[in-house]
């Protein structure tokens, strides 16, 4: 998933949607590297919390 595209207009949807969210960072990459640090920002500014996939399948 392309997280400076799809995945950063779907997670910011959802918070303004008052869902919470978890962004599972290693199953995601970014279409431009420029862009990736910027979208990621911006989820987790706006409420979005990283995880990993290790961290969900020990959890």
């Amino acid at each position: 998933m392309a997280t400076d595209y799809c995945v950063k207009a779907a997670v910011l949807g959802l918070l303004r949607r008052g869902y919470k969210v978890s962004l599972v960072t290693d199953a995601i990459k970014a279409v431009n590297k420029e862009g990736e640090t910027e979208a990621l920002n911006e989820m987790k500014d706006a409420g979005a919390v990283f995880t990993t996939t290790e961290d969900i399948i020990t959890t």
